[in-house]
């Protein structure tokens, strides 16, 4: 209704009306609750004096509250403030459950060797709708739980690394044992021994982080292209300052800071995928019915570190996470804030995701942590609401990932009835969000169906890096992204998406880069796309790409403008809409702006090509052929001026807008994602969904 994307204007009556309800919705306290409290008092998962878990008498860390101590099914867990850690114990005996406790294990089941995954709050309880069990921040007090190992806050755990006596760049230089290095600047790199990052090489490392950040990244380091996968350290020893190395378990970790200095005067995290950190810092295995909150009553609840730092596997169900922001995800190989490997109803809502090393939140069904490594798993019923997202795909970019296709900002992928909404996504590495099937599993056919994408604010994706022909990694586009994409892949199929009220900018950092990177794009034949009332803005590609789609889609009310700002891609022609004569979609009321009346807009291929001032005599009669008015080129909701208003049609209309104010019912509304003339609605960042 005119309005920035957080800002909302209702009485304070509505307002504290809307409170209550969410309160009661969302927050409510199960009746006979009991509540139990824990303090960051111990490292020790089964520390030696655990606490009762009174306020006198806090659990001593939340492992042993949840695994060993009284809290149960229909209670209230509250986190005193403070950082919440462990010592983590590298690859540990997990035959029985005392073994298990004592090394944080994140799953409690005997692997029948020795387990590397730990975590710091485990989520293993097997609740019901009428008994939720509850984890938050004590009110007004705020939590970290992260995920790095204690054992790097000892101090005089670095060591300068050694010149041979050839200077700089010789190559007799040696670090921790690691001999025959050539190090650029041998007094300023450093190194340290006894870390388990296991034989996968995940390390990554974070310096001085403050309370509300992950802190510095430090961008793992090779010689070259040819060496991402080497195994021998002089393979990574030519190091710049804000770089680091290592080469599996049993080698040195290497460093150099960005001003050279020595470590130890540092506080230096570092996260792994197995071994000497937590796999899951937030682990839920075959949980259900568990809610990790911010407490409605204020103060914070965040995560750090953590290889994904809230992990979901083993069929767990409504498991919520409410408020909670996460940082500094992943090794430098990858990682997610939230990966869902297997589970339903699992929700991601109100909260913050950054500095993921891949895709950002990951309903990502099946991979590593699903039943026996399967590739494929089906999903259903996962959302992420209300949340932003922003600096994915960080090991990419670094050189760490080893590829150039991920860090998305959301992916949902084997999932239906799945929701993506109200979010804020930009700086992702390449889409803001996918929708995409897994090339095989899910019993031969994995599907996502009914996903549903509306109220997104997207900007400045799309960012791939050449791994291959430079390193460290230069930019580089790629046509296969978009702010919004749906992609078929393997024996995966996919219908029924509806795409709504979504705000898409391009703005790329280096728009010459991203020349196909488009608005919404439907890369499979998926049937059943309803594409309605968006608004999409200044992208390198097609403002909506149906080029691949073998489909009809349905295409309604959508503002676009500045469209294939960076070349022609579409067969040789700029365009804001790009099909095939095949599979041209039901549309009705667009709005295709461009530079001049000259400009062409529409590409249906082969041979059909429309400029702005031919579309509604030669393609789409309702299209509402006007200057869109957009309050100004980063703020895509309509001037009072804007000849949008009143052009809509209300077939297939969504009844709220961006702002989650109401359309008029009968009447024509406006084109594009916003409602100049709507009713105030539900502020986009509160919910009353339910939280299980």
């Amino acid at each position: 209704m005119g309005r920035r994307h957080s800002q909302h204007q209702t009485t304070a009556t509505s307002l504290g009306s809307l409170a209550v309800a969410c309160a009661l919705l969302a927050g409510a306290v199960p009746a006979g609750a009991a509540t139990y409290y824990a303090a960051a008092l111990s490292t020790a998962c089964s520390p030696a004096t655990p606490g009762t878990g009174t306020l006198a008498s806090p659990y001593a860390h939340p492992y042993y509250a949840l695994t060993q101590g009284q809290v149960s099914c229909g209670d209230v867990l509250q986190l005193r403030g403070g950082t919440y850690r462990a010592k983590l114990s590298g690859f540990s005996d997990d035959s029985t459950a005392a073994k298990r406790y004592s090394s944080c294990d994140d799953d409690q089941l005997a692997s029948g060797g020795y387990d590397g995954g730990h975590t710091v709050l485990p989520l293993f309880k097997q609740c019901s709708a009428a008994a939720p069990l509850i984890i938050e921040n004590f009110p007004g007090e705020d939590v970290v739980l992260e995920g790095a190992d204690a054992d790097l806050d000892a101090g005089s755990v670095w060591s300068p690394c050694s010149d041979g006596g050839d200077g700089p760049g010789g190559a007799n230089d040696a670090c921790c044992g690691a001999a025959g290095l050539s190090l650029a600047a041998p007094s300023e790199t450093y190194c340290a021994t006894g870390f388990n990052v296991s034989n996968s090489d995940t390390a990554q490392i974070w310096i001085d982080p403050p309370v509300d950040g992950p802190g510095q990244r430090l961008a793992w380091w090779a010689d070259g292209p040819a060496l991402l996968g080497s195994d021998a350290a002089a393979d990574h020893d030519g190091l710049p300052r804000g770089g680091f190395f290592s080469v599996n378990s049993g080698n040195p970790l290497v460093v150099r800071l960005s001003d050279g200095s020595d470590p130890d005067s540092h506080r230096v995290k570092l996260v792994v995928q197995g071994g000497d950190g937590a796999y899951g810092v937030v682990a839920a295995t075959g949980a259900a019915y568990m809610t990790v909150r911010r407490n409605p009553s204020g103060g914070s609840f965040r995560v750090k570190y953590g290889y994904h730092p809230l992990n979901v596997v083993g069929g767990s169900q409504h498991v919520t996470f409410d408020g909670v922001e996460v940082m500094g995800a992943g090794g430098h190989d990858y990682g997610n804030c939230l990966r869902t490997s297997s589970g339903t109803y699992i929700a991601f809502r109100n909260g913050l995701c950054r500095d993921a090393m891949a895709e950002g939140i990951a309903h990502y069904g099946g991979g590593p942590g699903a039943p026996a490594g399967a590739s494929g798993v089906q999903l259903s019923h996962c959302t992420v609401e209300n949340s932003t997202i922003f600096d994915t795909g960080r090991g990419w970019l670094d050189g760490g990932g080893k590829g150039t296709n991920l860090g998305m900002g959301v992916i949902l992928k084997n999932c239906n009835d799945c929701i993506a909404a109200g979010n804020t996504i930009h700086d992702t590495f390449r889409d803001g969000i996918s929708v995409t099937t897994s090339t095989e599993g899910c019993g031969g056919t994995c599907t996502s169906n009914n996903v549903v994408i509306d109220r997104n604010l997207i900007y400045n994706n799309c960012h791939a890096a050449d791994q291959i022909a430079a390193y460290p990694p230069n930019p580089i586009g790629t046509g296969d992204c978009a702010c919004i994409q749906l992609e078929e892949q393997g024996t995966g199929t996919m219908a029924g998406a509806t795409i709504s009220n979504n705000m898409c900018r391009g703005d790329y950092a280096n728009p010459v880069l991203t020349v196909a990177a488009a608005g919404i794009k439907i890369d499979s034949t998926i049937p059943n796309v309803k594409i309605v009332n968006n608004a999409i803005r200044n992208t390198g590609g097609p403002c909506i790409d149906l080029s691949p789609n073998g489909a009809v889609a349905t295409v309604r009310n959508n503002a676009t403008d500045v469209c294939s700002r960076a070349g022609t891609p579409c067969s040789g022609f700029a365009c804001n809409l790009y099909a095939t004569t095949a599979a041209v979609p039901i549309h009705s009321n667009n709005t295709y702006w461009g530079a001049s009346g000259a400009t062409n807009v529409v590409r249906i291929i082969p041979g059909i090509a429309h400029t702005r001032d031919q579309v509604v005599g030669a393609f789409e009669a309702s299209a509402k052929q006007l200057d869109p008015l957009f309050l100004s080129p980063t703020d895509l909701h309509l001037q009072a001026g804007s000849g949008l208003i009143g052009g809509a049609t209300t077939t297939d209309a969504p009844p709220l807008d961006f702002d989650g104010d109401t359309r008029p019912a009968g009447v024509a509304s406006d084109v594009g994602a916003d409602v100049v003339s709507g009713r105030p609605g539900i502020p986009n960042l509160l919910s009353v969904t339910p939280i299980p």
